[in-house]
């Protein structure tokens, strides 16, 4: 299952310039002999899916139980596992956590309304939710504990940053949808939105609050999908298959494609500039990570059919899941330390 993959078509003219590097000219390199990978699996789970992890090496994300709800875990770097809860939920989406520990989501209570959360070390909880919002679902959190993420109210998606001194919301000009997806320790958030004509494209918000869009592919879809200390966003974009990108902070663009695949779909970009994501050829689903010199290498996982990588610390460990390769639907998690 490949995650966020939302292809569609539109966009508009590219603000910065565009590097674009071909299949030929990016050599893949052997997976890492002496990469330890351990695979883990909260108590009861059928799908485990991690989303984040940080400097520590504890990871947070989801999984499904024996009754097919959704559940958020914790797993520290001693391999323990604690489920994630919130009083009232129903479901809890664990999506992101900074090194001090902090981590941010959504639970959905018994309407199944979405709540953002801000959940400290101790296991104690403050609400991000937006005031007057219908849903509120917390996506990325920073060291200094300021979330970002979406709210939903009579006039569609927006933005939100959320920290304890108050709420801002915003949204990228004339959008329907407005996602932010991740944000640095600076406050820069980057993330996407839809417009009109349902057309996706790039952003990134200061902390003073100048949004700037960008399509990496041109007139095509753009998702980013992290962001690291330096500014540097990453993502994907559709136009005849589906690219990963890098934008700098002063807007450069710098479009790739794992050797040989037809899909390059980049998740995370750490503090060095390492992004990891998946790729899809004609043999299958691999995890990949990709250097600053941009040199590739790609791993399976237990030889299954399909590895995603969704997250990558400062010391280069990395974190996502791989599906089953002896019972379809059934997903593990997985750590990659190098």
């Amino acid at each position: 299952m490949m995650s966020k993959q939302r292809p569609q078509a539109g966009g508009r003219a590219l603000a910065g310039a565009i590097i674009i590097l071909s299949a030929g000219s990016v050599p893949l390199a052997a997976a890492n002999a002496k990469a330890t990978i351990v695979t883990f699996d909260p108590q009861g789970s059928s799908r485990t899916e991690p989303r984040s992890i940080n400097k520590g090496g504890s990871i947070v994300g989801e999984f499904v139980d024996g009754t097919d709800t959704t559940r958020g875990f914790l797993r520290t770097p001693d391999g323990t596992i604690t489920e994630i809860t919130e009083i009232g939920q129903t479901v809890l989406d664990a999506v992101g956590i900074n090194d001090n520990g902090q981590i941010t989501g959504a639970w959905a209570d018994g309407n199944f309304f979405f709540h953002c959360f801000e959940r400290e070390p101790d296991g104690n909880s403050n609400s991000c939710d937006v005031g007057g919002a219908q849903q509120t679902t917390g996506n990325a959190i920073n060291n200094h504990g300021v979330v970002t993420g979406s709210f939903l109210d009579a006039q569609g998606n927006h933005g939100f940053v959320w920290s304890n001194t108050g709420t801002v919301t915003f949204d990228a000009p004339g959008a329907s949808q407005t996602t932010p997806e991740a944000i640095n320790d600076n406050g820069v958030v980057a993330g996407d939105w839809i417009d009109a004509a349902s057309a996706e494209h790039g952003f990134v918000r200061d902390a003073a609050g100048k949004l700037t869009e960008f399509d990496a592919c041109g007139s095509a879809a753009t998702v980013a999908t992290g962001i690291n200390g330096a500014g540097a966003v990453t993502g994907f974009c559709v136009s005849n298959g589906v690219h990963g990108f890098i934008r700098d902070s002063t807007g450069n663009i710098t479009l790739f494609d794992v050797p040989g695949a037809t899909v390059t779909k980049a998740n995370a970009i750490n503090k060095k500039g390492v992004v990891v994501g998946i790729s899809e050829d004609a043999v299958g689903f691999l995890a990949f990570e990709r250097h600053t010199d941009g040199t590739f290498k790609s791993f399976s996982v237990h030889n299954s059919p399909e590895t995603e990588a969704t997250a990558i610390n400062s010391n280069g460990v990395i974190t996502g899941f791989l599906e089953d390769k002896r019972q379809s639907g059934i997903s593990h998690g997985f750590v990659r330390i190098p």
